[in-house]
């Protein structure tokens, strides 16, 4: 991710602070509005890989039931519909994933609609939540995982909301498709690397509108807790935020541009 440190994502993504070698950056506004995206972006990152490896877990289930656990406090039940799909119910107790490059701790119900599967020519799921939560925030609204071709998924976020423990929320919209660039020939989604590219509107905690958009694909590795690579364009009003992860190096460090101003080597703590 070159010498700077910073995060996003899938990271993907928590609650960061952010420091800089050269000083603190003086507008506040804008760096919560960096780190306040980028959290977000990590928290439903976070689902998508759940979704990954629930489907993972049934794939390994020998035992024909279709039910199944790990690590005691992640459960699903399975109901195959008359048409072939299925309802996937995955309850979550305390858990935190211990796959995950974070330590995110969920409570809740989180419901996944298949149809088709991996190696089927259609393969969708639909994800809702039932009062499910990250970190004791909210997590609402719909994801649709849309495979394309082997290597390619959309993702498409609905209506998405995360409200905080403090009782603001955080709005997200739009589509982005991740491509699967390594990790093909295993069938853990832990050792996967992906491109991601795409664009997502919303409300942030302040109640203004903002536009985020992934100007060079942004490479998320699954054992790593940060992107690795990209370029990510926020727009805030007036504000323009410009977040660059690097050049692959697996560091902490990223450059934000604000408004034609660049502060290097930015730390992203977690």
């Amino acid at each position: 991710m070159k010498t700077r440190k910073w995060f996003l994502l899938l990271g993907v993504f928590a609650a960061f602070t952010l420091t800089s070698c050269d000083g603190n950056i003086d507008d506040a506004d804008r760096k919560q509005a960096a780190k306040d995206d980028l959290q977000v972006d990590g928290y439903f990152d976070d689902m998508i890989a759940e979704s990954d490896d629930v489907q993972t877990m049934i794939l390994e289930d020998k035992s024909g039931i279709g039910n199944g656990t790990k690590d005691g406090s992640k459960t699903y039940t399975i109901v195959t519909n008359p048409d072939g799909s299925r309802d996937i119910t995955v309850t979550f107790v305390n858990y935190s994933n211990p796959n995950f490059p974070n330590s995110r701790v969920k409570n809740g119900i989180v419901n996944i609609h298949v149809t088709g599967g991996p190696d089927s020519s259609t393969f969708v799921r639909v994800i809702t939540f039932t009062n499910f939560t990250i970190n004791n925030n909210q997590i609402t609204g719909t994801i649709t995982i849309t495979k394309v071709s082997p290597l390619v998924t959309t993702i498409q976020l609905a209506n998405c909301m995360v409200t905080f423990t403090d009782g603001t929320t955080y709005t997200r919209t739009g589509t982005k498709t991740r491509t699967l660039i390594d990790g093909i020939n295993t069938p853990s989604i832990w050792d996967n690397t992906y491109e991601i590219t795409g664009s997502f509107t919303g409300t942030n905690r302040n109640g203004n509108d903002y536009t985020h958009t992934i100007d060079v694909a942004l490479v998320r590795v699954m054992a790593y807790r940060y992107f690795v690579s990209g370029i990510l364009h926020i727009e805030v009003g007036n504000r323009d935020i410009v977040i660059d992860f690097g050049d692959g190096t697996l560091d902490n460090l990223v450059d934000i541009t604000i408004n034609g101003t660049t502060y290097p080597d930015i730390e992203l703590t977690h």
